[in-house]
């Protein structure tokens, strides 16, 4: 594993007008002692803070202008929003014409060169009304409204109460981008206009292809409303073929992000994966958040495994054998496999998961969540780094910091419904806070600070500690069943967790060996790829898990 054990502050000057005399920047810590110690880091890597920001904060004495970034929803775009749909949020997603990253400004957030954002309450959102966002309403960086300079790109989001998946979630209305000259010192007016709609993406053209839904009891009993589980199925070449060897199929179950289910399904039924995958049914659930059974979230597990498997294999020819069901992601999706798995032993046969989310959670990406006080900073004050680039064999760009993670989604949604990154995990991992009854916090959205009740109950989906506590159930699932690939320079930090794990499995081997109880010796293992990134180690996992699924069907004459 990489480790922090240095730090260089960036202090040059960058060419770019946008990005001279940057604004003094929060210092990187040193990854502590007890972080190197669990996971066994032996290579040295130096970090440094990127100060290259496209926006300063107000000088002392300073007091520019609010902007007027006004957001239409005109009269000819009524029939886009439903009448129950009108409670919610107008959200403001800003890029700077400098930024080098891909796509509309809705495309954020941009880890690798983070935009402004900034939101405001709606609660009734009327066929020509004007909503326009100034002082009240919630920024990131703060005061964002009034400190921007230089040529950006504008577009708004009306993400609905009625869509509580974030603002890019099917129903929300959008704008086209809107170009505008910031001036710091002036007053500016920019116009975003709500004229079309979020829809669910088309189907794929393919006969090897099917959408298929069926509605959740449990998630429905559990939200008060009708919830729905959805799925792509892919069929392998044979599937239809009345004269093939075989007549029932294994299942792969590949969790992905939102909106990408059309997409793998296509690549699967007739792109390079299908060629890399096994001779079986592949199954894409999009997935935002962890796969949990979790008090805020409800049963979101058990439906999955209890409802929607024994629905789809109603519907079609699958073979109905735990040893016969695969699940696999990459992430949030990888991390939900591996969870599904040990959660149900009893319903699946393997998992295969790249760069999951953290399984350890003293190593919670750059943070001990059992030990450390604060989540913006360590002990010594110094900023915990969330996203990084190398930018040489031992070298790492730190580009987003946990505080700019957290007040980013706070800015999109003060209640924490943004669906981004910490948001996801409070929903799914917390509990209700009784007096707002939305899901408790982690740590205060300003300060940092560390919410030890949130902790405890985050704690319940922690791997490494429920290893801890059964041994012998989880260790041998994990030595048997489970497959793990996560980059040596993840960008995410999510290498130091699955290191952890590892050196807590390899610890629980070398005790049964001492005392002569047998450890099981199986294909599962946790392996780090030198020199990937969460993206790079993908299509590495994609090549290796293909082969290994297959290996795993065969072995239980599930495959020809």
């Amino acid at each position: 594993m990489r480790c922090v054990s240095a730090l260089v502050l960036c202090v040059g000057v960058h060419a770019d007008a946008q990005r001279t005399q940057p604004s003094p920047q929060p210092t990187m810590p040193p990854t502590s002692a007890r972080a190197e110690e669990s996971t066994g880091a032996d290579v040295q890597v130096t970090q440094r803070v990127d100060k290259r920001r496209r926006f300063h904060p107000l000088n002392e004495g300073e007091s520019p202008p609010w902007d007027r970034i006004r957001v239409v929803f005109p009269t000819e775009s009524a029939a886009l929003l439903a009448a129950t749909a009108r409670a919610g949020r107008v959200v403001v997603f800003l890029k700077s014409a400098a930024c080098k990253e891909p796509g509309e400004p809705i495309s954020a957030p941009l880890p690798q060169d983070l935009q402004p954002i900034g939101s405001v309450q709606v609660t009734g959102l009327l066929p020509g009304m004007t909503v326009e966002l100034g002082e009240s309403a919630s920024w990131w960086p703060e005061s964002a409204g009034r400190i921007l300079e230089g040529a950006y790109e504008v577009q708004a989001v009306f993400d609905s109460d009625a869509s509580p998946d974030g603002p890019l979630a099917v129903g929300n209305l959008v704008s086209a981008p809107a170009a505008v000259e910031f001036r710091r010192d002036a007053q500016d007016d920019v116009e975003c206009v709500l004229n079309a709609r979020i829809d669910a993406p088309s189907a794929p053209d393919a006969r090897r292809i099917s959408l298929f839904e069926c509605e959740s009891p449990s998630l429905s009993a559990a939200a008060g409303h009708r919830v729905t589980h959805r799925a792509w199925v892919t069929f392998p070449r044979e599937y239809g073929d009345l004269n093939a060897r075989r007549r029932v199929w294994p299942s792969v179950y590949s969790f992905v992000p939102p909106g990408a289910g059309p997409s793998t399904a296509e690549r699967l039924a007739g792109g390079v994966l299908a060629d890399i995958g096994p001779q079986a049914v592949q199954i894409i659930i999009e997935m935002d958040a962890p796969l949990v059974d979790g008090a805020a979230c409800g049963p979101r597990a058990s439906a999955f495994a209890r409802e929607l498997v024994p629905c789809l294999e109603a519907e079609y020819r699958l073979v109905r054998d735990p040893r016969a069901r695969i699940l696999t992601g990459h992430g949030v999706g990888g991390w939900s496999a591996i969870w599904l798995l040990l959660q149900h032993p009893e319903a699946f046969g393997a998992a295969f998961a790249s760069a999951p989310l953290p399984m350890d959670f003293t190593a919670f990406a750059c943070a001990d969540l059992y030990r450390d006080e604060n989540l913006f900073v360590d002990s010594d004050g110094s900023a915990r780094p969330a996203f990084r680039e190398p930018t040489g064999p031992q070298h790492d760009l730190v580009t987003t910091l946990v505080a700019d993670q957290v007040g980013w989604s706070r800015a999109v949604s003060p209640d924490g419904m943004s669906g981004y990154a910490w948001d996801s995990w409070e929903r799914c991992f917390s509990d209700r806070d009784p007096r707002t009854t939305l899901s408790r916090r982690i740590c205060d959205e300003v300060t940092g600070s560390l919410n030890p009740v949130t902790v405890e109950s985050w704690a319940h989906f922690d791997v490494a500690r429920q290893l801890a506590a059964a041994p012998e159930k989880i260790g041998p699932l994990l030595s048997e069943r489970v497959r793990i690939l996560v980059g040596a320079r993840d960008s995410f930090y999510f290498d130091r967790a699955a290191i952890a794990l590892r050196n807590r499995l390899d610890a629980l081997a070398r005790t049964a060996a001492e005392q002569g109880h047998p450890w099981p010796d199986g294909p599962g293992y946790i392996e780090v790829v030198d020199g990937a990134t969460h993206d790079t180690v993908l299509p590495l996992a994609q090549v290796r898990f293909g082969r290994e699924m297959r290996q795993h069907f065969r072995r239980n004459s599930l495959h020809e």
